[in-house]
């Protein structure tokens, strides 16, 4: 017989893994993308050129990750529930047809951010995102040492 507290949790786990190979192929692609435009990957280029770019391209990347988990931390937190109620209440108001759900006609905010904090709707997964961003920074700091004492002496 089929449990479905079982498959929920299945989801849930498939769920997870599918963000965190989306986040890891980001990160790689954002990567590529940059050494790509900056003619790491179809010229060779000097160790000077190549540690520079490799260096920002790993420090890009990192940033964009750690601020995407960040902003996903913050959004849990509520901070854009404002502006979502705000948006839902105007076009529930504007455009009739949009929420047809009678449970959220007449909604207060209050309402609206105690459904939307349940905690069966709370705590979304950014800690892959934030130990992503941090690793490739740190691989870019590590880039960037060895540019200095190399490069810069």
């Amino acid at each position: 017989m089929l449990d479905p507290i079982k498959d929920t949790k299945t989801k849930n786990v498939a769920a997870v893994v599918i963000l965190y190979v989306v986040t890891f192929l980001f990160a790689i692609g954002m990567i590529l993308l940059w050494c790509g435009t900056h003619k790491l990957l179809t010229e060779k280029l000097d160790a000077e050129t190549t540690l520079k770019e490799l260096c920002n391209a790993f420090t890009i990347s990192g940033a964009l990750v750690l601020s995407l988990g960040g902003l996903v931390w913050v959004a849990d937190k509520g901070a854009f529930d404002g502006f979502a109620f705000s948006m839902k209440t105007f076009f529930s108001v504007h455009f009739s047809f949009i929420d047809k759900n009678p449970a959220h006609q007449g909604e207060t905010y209050a309402d609206y951010v105690e459904r939307k904090h349940q905690d069966t709707k709370k705590k979304k997964t950014y800690f892959m995102q934030v130990i992503l961003g941090a690793s490739l920074l740190i691989v870019a700091l590590i880039l960037l040492i060895v540019y200095k004492t190399k490069f810069n002496a």
